[in-house]
This record gives C-alpha cells, structure tokens and sequence, in this order.
C-alpha cells in the first residue's frame, strides 16, 4: 500500500525574475496513525511509523522512524510517498489513516488518507 502527499509547505521565493519555489521550513518528523488497531501489539492512536517507509522527491525508501538530512530536501512538485508492506489485523474493514507532518519551527499539518481496504 502506498499514500502519495503532495506538501504544501513552500513560499514563494523572493527573486523575482523565478517561478519556483523553496521550501520555507525543512520537514522534521512525519508521523502515521489509524483509526482503529492496525496490528495487535500496537494499541489504537497509537503511532505506526515502524509498519511505514518514507520516499521524498523519489529518493530511495527508508524507515519512516529514521527520517534524516537527506529527506528534508525537496522542491516544487516533488512528493512524499508513504509504503507500507504491514497487513492489518483485519482484513475485513476500511482503514483510515491520519498523516502529521511536523515542521522544523514546530508547525504541523495533518492530512488523511482513507478509507483504505487491504486484499488478501
């Protein structure tokens, strides 16, 4: 399962003559939660970064919980994508999923994804 989250974290840059755009705070922490037991040994609310990977702007996945230097680079248009290999408990039911993104400066946004139904 992959979630793709297009940030919206960036200022205008102040050249100008350019129509990019840089990111105005670096990404701290991103953090993922469900809305009811994803797996047995993690209590509901709880957050599930050690069931997801992180890619920003195409880089290679890593563990969401080792989030470094090298991912808080990104620009305009780039992308996070969330992976996750973990099968829910139940297979029966839609998942919904709360993303927090905090900032360098503390900021945070939030954004859901769902719902989400796994196949066996």
């Amino acid at each position: 399962m992959c979630l793709t989250i297009c940030p919206v974290f960036y200022c205008k840059s102040t050249c100008p003559d350019k129509f990019d755009y840089i990111p105005q705070h670096k990404i701290k922490e991103i953090n993922v939660y469900a809305d009811s037991i994803f797996d047995a040994s993690i209590p509901s609310a709880e957050r599930l970064n050690d069931f997801f990977e992180v890619s920003i702007n195409f880089s290679e996945f890593t563990p969401l919980n080792d989030l470094n230097d090298r991912h808080y680079r990104y620009d305009n248009g780039s992308q996070i994508v969330l992976s996750s290999q973990s099968v829910p408990v139940d297979l029966n039911r839609d998942y919904n999923f709360l993303i927090e993104i905090i900032k360098e400066n503390n900021d945070t946004v939030k954004a859901e994804a769902g719902p989400l139904r796994w196949s066996d």
